[in-house]
């Protein structure tokens, strides 16, 4: 299937002027001050919306024949998930973001919400975004606040360390390794008992200040730390035998109860089951390859089994 492009422009406030998107061009900002930039939260707008951006709130009805505009929380720069590459959007979750979009049952346009770990539930709860599109984890203590449309990705735990490092196995690791990871993810929450643990606000941070020797190593989930490996040119390794944490999978968050809605549960779910099916392993072998060159079985790996991703085993009976 095609791919919905989106056409992508930074805010840099105090720096340069505001600039607006329509499609894959950025310019000058609207001097009335109606762009697209300053209307919505989002850092990075998509395709322009053929109607006005709508503030956020509920999730609307998808899939009517009048396109609808919403608002994804995303993270603003994880190499391999989200990133901005030439002025465009790329990574796994983009595309992710992209093909939901494209897909007839669905049919939306969005702009991109800057979203840090700690900040995707609150974002939801609050309904400053309809989704959360961001290496979110699927647990049962999100459950309690937000819905999760998935599986879409499975991911074990690992580290990663600078290339040189002598950290091989875990008993490699003892009280003194210095341990980085990012505030609001799963694995700051579930620290290990080895090594001395600190959390920087998001993953660049860690990764950043471990190519400067600040940290020895930076734990979180498998497919993550493969991102920052690719961004490296060689300079930072996964170490994927060393688990310190439990696996996890990643759902797309939506606000609480928008699944109680069947028609558009059978819709997302449909949707999604046909990403597994027709964009996962392109976007995957796009987005991460370093995981790709690593990982012959990637798809037995790291794919949920599609048939768990259905309207029959996640949403309530239409009336």
């Amino acid at each position: 299937m095609n791919r919905h492009r989106i056409g992508v422009c930074m805010v840099l406030a105090a720096v340069l002027p505001l600039v607006s998107c329509q499609g894959d061009t950025c310019g000058p900002s609207d001097p009335t001050g109606t762009s697209a930039a300053s209307r919505s939260p989002a850092v990075l707008d998509s395709e322009a919306a053929p109607e006005p951006s709508s503030p956020p709130g509920p999730l609307p009805l998808l899939g009517s024949k009048k396109r609808v505009h919403i608002y994804i929380g995303m993270k603003n720069d994880q190499p391999g998930w989200t990133q901005t590459v030439g002025y465009k959007a790329a990574g796994f979750d983009n595309s992710v973001a992209d093909f939901l979009g494209k897909e007839k049952e669905l049919n939306f346009s969005f702009d991109r919400v800057d979203v840090p770990s700690g900040e995707r539930d609150s974002k939801l709860v609050n309904l400053d975004v309809q989704f959360v599109i961001a290496t979110y984890s699927m647990t049962d203590d999100r459950r309690k606040l937000v819905d999760f449309l998935g599986p879409y990705m499975a991911t074990p735990q690992a580290i990663l360390v600078r290339a040189d490092s002598k950290i091989k196995t875990m008993a490699d690791i003892n009280s003194s390794t210095r341990l980085c990871t990012a505030k609001g993810g799963l694995p700051a929450s579930a620290k290990p008992m080895v090594g001395t643990v600190v959390t920087e606000d998001d993953y660049s941070d860690c990764a950043k200040k471990l190519l400067d020797g600040n940290y020895d190593a930076m734990f979180t989930d498998t497919v993550i730390l493969y991102g920052y490996a690719d961004q490296s040119n060689g300079k930072l390794e996964v170490r994927p035998d060393i688990n310190l944490g439990d696996p996890t999978e990643y759902g797309i968050g939506l606000p609480k109860d928008s699944l109680k809605d069947p028609v558009n549960c059978v819709k997302m779910f449909n949707a999604l089951h046909d990403f597994l099916l027709d964009g996962w392993e392109a976007a995957f072998r796009g987005s991460l390859p370093v995981a790709v060159q690593k990982n012959p079985n990637f798809i037995q790996n790291y794919r949920p089994e599609p048939e768990r991703v259905t309207p029959e085993k996640n949403c309530p009976k239409q009336g």
